[in-house]
């Protein structure tokens, strides 16, 4: 149900895109260029050494809780083979076990917290990464809208159908890697938990 709401969504996007955008295109004189947003994102030089700082942070932070989540891993089983044979009986008058199994929680919840708060870190480094790569974008999309000659840039995908000779993502792409070929992606750091 919620795919097709936002199918629908933007199939009306679309379609509403293109009749504001008809009156504009059609103006005497207009010229309309269009983009891929996402190819530029994934092909030019600054989108990729995003995409690898990025997987490199991901991983920095897999190696941080990977101790844990291998410690976590032994106890469980060493727990799992402690109770193996035991009754509900057993189990609750071993205090001992119960001990083990409370601090076995607790060490579980907080590993879960910490995989949490690296999630949201990881979400903010890239949200963070592509502000800086939109940002040094916006000059290279100005010089290409000078140089076509361009009233009008859309990215492809609010559009229904464009000629070939309007697509310059690749001239984005080549400007964009001879003016930003690198971005400084800095692992955002939420602050300790109190």
């Amino acid at each position: 149900m919620a795919f097709l709401k936002s199918l629908m969504a933007s199939f009306v996007l679309v379609v509403t895109s293109a009749f504001v955008v008809a009156p504009v295109a059609t103006a005497q004189g207009t010229k309309v260029v269009v983009i891929d947003q996402g190819r530029i994102m994934r092909d030019s030089a600054a989108g990729k050494d995003i995409a690898a700082k990025v997987a490199t942070i991901e991983q920095q932070m897999q190696a941080e809780l990977q101790p844990t989540a291998t410690e976590l891993e032994t106890e469980g089983k060493a727990i799992e083979a402690k109770t193996a044979n035991m009754t509900r009986e057993a189990m609750a008058a071993d205090t001992a076990l119960i001990a083990q199994v409370q601090a076995f929680q607790v060490k579980a919840q907080q590993y879960n917290q910490d995989r949490g708060v690296r999630a949201q870190e990881l979400g903010l480094t890239e949200r963070q990464a592509w502000a800086s790569f939109f940002e040094a974008l916006q000059p290279v999309l100005q010089e290409v809208v000078d140089e076509a000659g361009a009233d009008v840039m859309l990215d492809r995908s609010e559009v229904v159908y464009a000629a070939p000779a309007t697509d310059l993502t690749a001239t984005v792409i080549t400007k964009m890697d001879a003016a930003t070929p690198r971005v400084t992606v800095t692992r955002v750091r939420q602050p300790a938990a109190q």
